[in-house]
Order: C-alpha cells, then structure tokens, then sequence
C-alpha cells in the first residue's frame, strides 16, 4: 500500500514513532502553497500518471 503524504516533526525528521501517513483527500484546506514553477507542474503531472499505473492499492485513511 502507499500514501500521498507523510508528515514529520520539524526539525527531528522522520521517526516511525511519531511520523503520521494522509492522502490528499484527507487535507481540508491548504493554509500555504511555496513556490511552484513549470518544473513543479509537470513533475505533478508526470507523478499523477505514475500513479494512475501502479499495481498495488493506495491506502484508504479515515
């Protein structure tokens, strides 16, 4: 299985202890968006096709 996103405490990193897993669907509203370039946008696009491709199952997140 796999995830959109993980989420980890800033500055220690990713810890299995306490790192959380969501899905796009699980975000609400997004308060702050960085800098986005054509580079950014068409990684998005080549990623959001990858994905369409793959074999095994996203998670689903309640």
């Amino acid at each position: 299985m796999f995830v959109d996103y993980m989420g980890c405490l800033y500055p220690s990193g990713i810890n299995p202890n306490n790192t959380i897993f969501f899905n796009q669907e699980n975000i609400d509203r997004v308060v702050f968006k960085g800098f986005v370039d054509e580079e950014e946008e068409r990684f998005i696009e080549i990623y959001q096709n990858w994905e369409k491709s793959l074999t095994i199952p996203k998670k689903k997140i309640d």
